[in-house]
């Protein structure tokens, strides 16, 4: 009848363990969602400054063959050359920044996983030494 007990006991806390690694990779998989979403909020913004910058480079495009002449021309081509290069250096370092913060955001959910995980074990196994 003991032993009876003690199983009922091992079975209801492997259920417990168990619903709660269910509900701990819910959490997991919703900050996973949330990354991804931010990511895409990253990436559109991305694409929709590049988009802005591309009407305006044709919109000055325009008026450059318009005055035809040849310092202003030359000195707007520069000018927006240098601008783009400094849009794509900025772009770049978003992009980076954006790929590192999720990197460390899934090394810092893996390492709570793994610390959650061994805590897990390390509770079942105590109680089953001690059962």
């Amino acid at each position: 009848r003991e032993m009876w007990r003690q199983a009922q006991r091992l079975w209801e806390s492997n259920m417990f363990a168990r619903a709660w690694c269910a509900f701990q990779q819910l959490v997991i998989d919703a900050e996973e969602q949330k990354l991804y979403a931010w990511r895409c909020y990253r990436w559109s913004l991305l694409v929709m400054s590049f988009a802005a910058w591309k009407r305006h480079y044709r919109r000055a495009m325009a008026v450059i063959g318009a005055t035809r002449c040849a310092r202003v021309r030359i000195a707007t081509w520069l000018s927006y050359r240098l601008a783009f290069r400094c849009l794509l250096r900025a772009l770049r370092l978003m992009a980076e920044v954006c790929c590192a913060e999720a990197a460390e955001a899934q090394r810092c959910l893996e390492r709570g996983r793994l610390r959650r995980s061994a805590a897990a074990w390390r509770s079942v196994a105590r109680q089953a030494l001690f059962e």
